[in-house]
C-alpha cells in the first residue's frame, strides 16, 4: 500500500522496503474497541434481528415485509445473559457468520438502536 506523505507527493526510489519489525507483545492483555461503520449495500436491519422465538419477530416481520429475514436465514445467538433485553435470542444474517462467531466467543458485542 502507498505510504502516507504529508505533502501528498510520492516518489519511487526503486529500492525494496525493509519490513517493519513487529512491536513486542504487551505484558498485559490488550483489548480494543473496533467500530464497523458499514455503508452501501448492507441493510443493517437485517444484520441483527429478533429471532423467531422472540415475540418481537412478528412485529419485525410485519414492518420489514418482503425484505425481512426468514427464520431459516438467521443464525441464532443467545442473549439470555443480557439485561433489559426484550428478546432472549436474536438472529444474525446467515451470510455473515463471523459476527455470530465473534459474539459467541465473547470477543464482540452488538450495539443496536443507538445514535
Amino acid at each position: 500500500t502507498p505510504e502516507f506523505n504529508s505533502n501528498n507527493l510520492a516518489y519511487k526510489t526503486g529500492k525494496k522496503r525493509v519490513p517493519t519489525t513487529p512491536a513486542p507483545a504487551a505484558p498485559v492483555p490488550y483489548k480494543a474497541i473496533v467500530v464497523l461503520s458499514l455503508n452501501g449495500g448492507l441493510d443493517s436491519f437485517n444484520v441483527l434481528t429478533p429471532h423467531k422465538s422472540c415475540p418481537l419477530y412478528k412485529s419485525y416481520a410485519k414492518e420489514r415485509d418482503d425484505v425481512k429475514l426468514e427464520p431459516d436465514e438467521m443464525l441464532m445467538i443467545d442473549a439470555s445473559s443480557s439485561e433489559n433485553q426484550p428478546c432472549t435470542s436474536f438472529g444474525v444474517h446467515h451470510k455473515i457468520p463471523i459476527f455470530k462467531e465473534i459474539y459467541e466467543e465473547g470477543l464482540g458485542i452488538f450495539f443496536a438502536n443507538t445514535d
